[in-house]
């Protein structure tokens, strides 16, 4: 089950879990919102009704539970933490197991409130990184199956890893909220900018209130010259293969495939140290900054530029993490897994019993 906020930061992940399942001879149902597209169209689709705020109300979930009844759902998956206690409830109503997808800190607020409704017998934790695994372990009883699955994503077919700094061109993504640390990168983009004067600027676009604040910040700075504000649901691979790098302003204490993504393309990723994503390796995978400021940040954006031999080595050094770690395909082999533990052997996976609602691929 998906609904508005996952696919719209994380539709391409989305798809390609669907498609991986589907290629295991697993039959694969989307629960999404209406008006959403069906994601993957040769998988079977079931919608419902979205609320104000992304809210599921009880007759959407009555609704889902009538249609499901004769589909022989073997386990039921919420790929986003908006939607655990309706599938819980689904869960229960139908006597079928369910898996939640975690990828971010701020939902250990949830596993908080939720524990004592989720069933050791039915219920299992799909959770991005060991550092969330840990936290969700120390929470719920030992007898709850908490998994750490990584994010996956494709790996290009084609990469030379000639990275160039001719013309700059820099992917910003983040929170999509105009906080301190964000400003702080703003303030030293305006210094490249001065050095750099064709320097691209892609920002990615969550709309709303927060956009209209980073486009009005980018103009005080001088900087709406360059910039360009790159829709959520387009999608990445087109856009971050003409970019030079990727920057995480913040830490973002959630995982998101498009940092795997710019790895995998073959960017150097500049970004913010966070001890829940375990995906950031100084020096391995990304350059990290420890504590924000100016001076750091001055110096991190400055890096790839200058050194482009070094930059080389980092680029070529990230993406093999990825392939050995994060890719596409290893998501999916584990899902496959944990959905068959979670069903039980009772279940003779994966010979045409059904899975509702999979997960993110991949971030």
């Amino acid at each position: 089950m998906a609904n508005t906020a996952h696919l719209t930061d994380e539709q391409s992940m989305f798809r390609f879990l669907v498609v991986g399942l589907l290629d295991e001879q697993i039959q694969v149902i989307q629960m999404l919102p209406q008006g959403t597209s069906e994601v993957a169209s040769f998988a079977k689709s079931m919608l419902w009704q979205e609320g104000l705020g992304g809210h599921v109300s009880r007759l959407a979930v009555a609704s889902l539970s009538d249609q499901l009844i004769d589909q022989q759902v073997s386990v039921l998956h919420a790929v986003d933490g908006q939607l655990w206690e309706p599938v819980l409830h689904l869960g229960r109503r139908l006597h079928l197991p369910v898996v939640l997808s975690m990828t971010s800190v701020s939902q250990l607020s949830q596993v908080k409130r939720l524990r004592r409704r989720i069933s050791a017998n039915c219920t299992a934790f799909c959770v991005a990184t060991k550092s969330l695994a840990k936290a969700v372990s120390q929470l719920v009883s030992d007898s709850i199956l908490v998994e750490v699955i990584p994010l996956g994503v494709p790996m290009p077919s084609q990469f030379t890893g000639a990275f160039s700094s001719e013309i700059p061109s820099i992917v910003i993504t983040g929170t999509g909220c105009l906080d301190e640390d964000y400003q702080l990168v703003l303030e030293q983009l305006v210094r490249l900018a001065g050095q750099y004067p064709d320097l691209l600027l892609f920002f990615e676009a969550s709309g709303g209130e927060d956009q209209r604040q980073i486009w009005q910040a980018a103009r005080r700075f001088g900087l709406h010259a360059q910039c360009n504000f790159i829709p959520s649901r387009l999608r990445r691979r087109d856009w971050l293969a003409d970019a030079q790098m990727l920057v995480v302003p913040q830490a973002l204490g959630a995982a998101r495939s498009i940092v795997l993504a710019a790895m995998a393309c073959g960017l150097p990723v500049l970004a913010q140290r966070d001890p829940w994503l375990d995906y950031l390796r100084d020096g391995q995978t990304a350059w990290l900054v420890d504590a924000p400021d100016s001076q750091s940040w001055a110096q991190l954006l400055q890096r790839p530029l200058e050194d482009i031999d070094q930059t080389r080595c980092l680029v070529a050094s990230a993406r093999k993490w990825v392939a050995e770690h994060h890719t596409a395909a290893m998501q999916v082999a584990k899902m496959v897994d944990l959905y068959r533990r979670v069903a039980g052997e009772a279940y003779p996976f994966p010979t045409g019993h059904r899975v509702a609602g999979p997960s993110s691929n991949s971030r």
